[in-house]
């Protein structure tokens, strides 16, 4: 692990001959970490008893759905609150004549969608915050 600055860090991962480069921030309770475009946000909330930390809920992993490619937001599949299956179709982007469906990468619940239909976004732009299943 490699310190960038005070508060980022750099965690070098290599898996199946390709290797990874993480960021990772602590803000308060949560560690936000970005890797390939994507934000995830890891969440605890502790309590501290008698000189031990108890875990008041379980952990859980706000990921930002990012923009892959500039383009143009072309239709929301989705609603605010609405839950989500990995996979599920959650926004059609328009970029270069093609159009592209982000998909969500796991099971979760939608916490926010940051863009409306016609918005033009750039790349990795925040679209989506979702609170995922851990």
């Amino acid at each position: 692990m490699k310190q960038v600055s005070n508060d980022v860090k750099v965690i070098e991962v290599s898996k199946q001959n390709k290797t990874y480069f993480i960021l990772a921030k602590q803000i308060g309770s949560e560690i936000w970490f970005h890797l390939n475009g994507c934000v995830f946000i890891l969440s605890t909330k502790t309590k501290l008893h008698k000189n031990k930390q108890t875990l008041l809920d379980t952990p859980s992993s706000k990921v930002f759905v990012l923009a892959p490619i500039p383009g143009q937001i072309m239709e929301i599949l989705i609603t605010k609150d609405q839950k989500v299956e990995k996979n599920q179709a959650l926004l059609i982007l328009s970029a270069m004549k093609m159009e592209y469906t982000l998909k969500a990468k796991n099971s979760g619940q939608v916490l926010a969608i940051k863009v409306r239909t016609g918005d033009f976004v750039i790349l990795d732009q925040e679209l989506i915050l979702i609170k995922e299943k851990l």
